[in-house]
């Protein structure tokens, strides 16, 4: 079991080596990472948007336009 203690320590050892070695700590993730979240985020927010439009949009064409009238 020694070993295998030995063994996880040095692949954890590997896993803040390499988030370190990119510019992060475990604390704060690297900024790539932060900046592939908002722009994760806003997707989702158009995505949203659009598929709300989508849904709505037959009920915006039954409303009188003012312009026709």
């Amino acid at each position: 079991m020694p070993l295998l203690a030995a063994d996880q320590k040095v692949e954890q050892d590997g896993i803040r080596a390499a988030i370190y070695s990119r510019g992060g700590s475990l604390i704060y993730p690297p900024r790539h990472i932060l900046i592939q979240a908002v722009f994760y985020l806003f997707e989702l927010w158009v995505g949203r948007t659009l598929f709300s439009l989508r849904l709505a949009a037959p009920f915006f064409l039954v409303l009188p336009n003012p312009l026709l009238s």
